[in-house]
Order: structure tokens, then sequence, then C-alpha cells
């Protein structure tokens, strides 16, 4: 992680600090540096740092020095040898459907929409949040500072409990996904072809029987009450339903990532990552939306929910850098 923070750090003030300045305010393109953070973040967590040293070298000399370094370093073994008996068992699956047996479906667009959408849509709609709820920058600042990277790195993401309380009430009235993906039923109900079985995230956490307050955003929401006592108590901020307290990552009453045994297996690694860059844009950057009277800041394609790319967030470094 310390290697990955270098990193989103440097694509953070390139993009930033090359945008459009006015009155002292940056204007960058979020949602291409958003992208770029976690398709690099992805990259090194799949190959490792070794191989980045190709992308800065002369075009002329990058596939000399890039098979040299598949000679010497593992990462694409590694990565070979874990996805090979999955292709394998693919294409005995293809074959034996061909000879009319029954085999599992996969949707494996739909794998790659989710790994590759989940992360910057969070991130994106948290920010917006962030900018419509100022207040909360200053108590998340301190809770930020008081675990610091180290404790964040030794928990293996799981620190930063006010942002992460902040992130799943953004999720929750933001949800990313409008409906699951269909599935048949036991008992003996048979959904027809082309017909479709979901869930409503969005209703589901609108839904006063649930939720106390639920049009309401309250970032501390999920919050344990003990560190409300101790950090939160003093502040004018209000826990809606003491006792609701639940992290980010949770599958058991959160379907962001899935339901039961088929929830995604990458959610650890996803939150942490999310966590990362905006902890570094809330402590390194105050922000702003350019346009604080746009209220429509999503829309919704088919199952997904994506935030606006052209909604501007404005960005100003800080003088202290954490």
């Amino acid at each position: 992680m310390p290697e990955v923070r270098r990193h989103l750090r440097a694509i953070f003030d390139r993009h930033i600090l090359s945008g459009p300045l006015k009155n002292g305010f940056f204007s960058p393109k979020l949602f291409p540096m958003l992208v770029e953070c976690i398709a690099h973040s992805n990259i090194m967590s799949f190959f490792g740092e070794e191989l980045e040293v190709v992308r800065v070298l002369p075009q002329a000399i990058s596939p000399t020095v890039g098979r040299f370094l598949s000679r010497t370093f593992n990462s694409q073994n590694v990565i070979f040898d874990t996805l090979m008996p999955l292709v394998e068992l693919r294409l005995e699956e293809r074959e034996r459907k061909k000879q009319g047996y029954e085999v599992p479906e996969h949707d494996p667009m739909k794998k790659k929409r989710e790994f590759n959408s989940l992360h910057f849509q969070t991130a994106c709609f948290v920010l917006h949040d962030l900018c419509l709820h100022p207040e909360y920058i200053p108590i998340l600042r301190k809770d930020i500072e008081r675990s610091g990277w180290g404790s964040f790195d030794q928990s293996k993401g799981q620190e930063f409990p006010l942002l992460d309380s902040f992130m799943k009430e953004s999720s929750r009235l933001n949800p990313v996904e409008a409906t699951l993906k269909p599935f048949e039923l036991s008992g003996g109900h048979k959904v027809p072809v082309g017909e479709w079985v979901c869930t409503a995230p969005k209703a589901m956490h609108r839904d006063q029987v649930y939720w106390a307050k639920p049009l309401d955003f309250h970032g501390f929401r999920f919050v344990e009450p003990k560190l409300y006592d101790t950090i939160l108590s003093a502040t004018q901020f209000e826990v809606p339903e003491p006792g609701k307290q639940s992290a980010f990552n949770e599958v058991l009453d959160w379907q962001l990532w899935g339901t039961g045994r088929n929830a995604c297996s990458g959610r650890f690694y996803a939150t942490a990552l999310v966590k990362t860059m905006l902890a570094l844009l809330i402590m390194n950057y105050d922000m702003k939306l350019a346009d604080p009277r746009r209220s429509k800041n999503s829309f919704v394609w088919r199952s997904f929910i994506y935030p606006y790319a052209s909604t501007p967030i404005l960005l100003k470094p800080r003088s202290v850098t954490f």
C-alpha cells in the first residue's frame, strides 16, 4: 500500500494541478483521474511494480527491457499459473455444453463491469457527498490523522472508521447497481426465459421500515456506539439509529457486494483502495462543487447507476500534506 499511495498521490497531483485554475481552485476532470488511479493500482497489485519502469522508458528500448524484466521476475508466471486451471475448466465446460450437458452459466462481461466500475463510481459519489456536506471534512481529517497510514496498513485497510461509515452512507443513498443478476428460485417456482428476478437496493435503502430518517444523509450512521461516545458525542453530528454499526465491506445487511457465498471476494481490496484514494484527497486538498445547485449527479443505464462524468469538482492543495 505505501507504494500504491505514492503513485496515487503523483497521479492526483498531475491531474489536479494541470486542470483549469480559478480563484485558487483547480477544476480537473474527475472521472478520468479516478479511472487512471484504479487501473494503475490494479496493475501494480496484479503484476508488481517492477514492470512499471517499462512505461517511462523510450519506446525504442522498452521492448528489450520488458523482455529482460519478464525473464527476471515471476509476476507473469504467478498470474499464468493462477488463471490457467480456470481457463482449462471454462474450455471443458464449453465442450460439455456442445454435447448437451448442463454447465454453470458465467457472465464475464458483468464481472468485468463490476470489477472496473464499482471503485470509481463509489469514489465519485463519496466525493460529491463530501462537497455537499463539508461539515464532515474536519472531523474526517482528524480521524484519518489519528489512525495514520501505519495503522491503516497494519489493519489491511480496516482503519479510518468514520470514513468507512461516510462511504457506506453515501452508497446507501447512491447504490451503484439498480438490480442484481437473475436467478432461479428454489421450491418449484420457475422464472421464464428472458425474465429477471431482481432486488431493488435504492428502494430498500430508503424504506423507513428498515432505516431511521431514510431520506436524510447521516455520514456517521454506521459508527460503533463506543466510537461515537469517545469521538463524536461532543459534536453536532447525530446517529439516527444507534447500534446499527456496520462496516462498508459487510455483506450480511448490504447487497453492494452481492449476497451470501456469491459475495465479491475482492471487496476488502476494493474498500482499502477506495479509502486510500479518498483519504489522500481529503487530507491534501480542500474541495467543493463548482455548481452546488446542481441536484442530479447520476444516471441509470440498464442495471447500473453511474455518476455524471461532467460533474465538476474544485480542488485546492492544502499547505499541510499527509
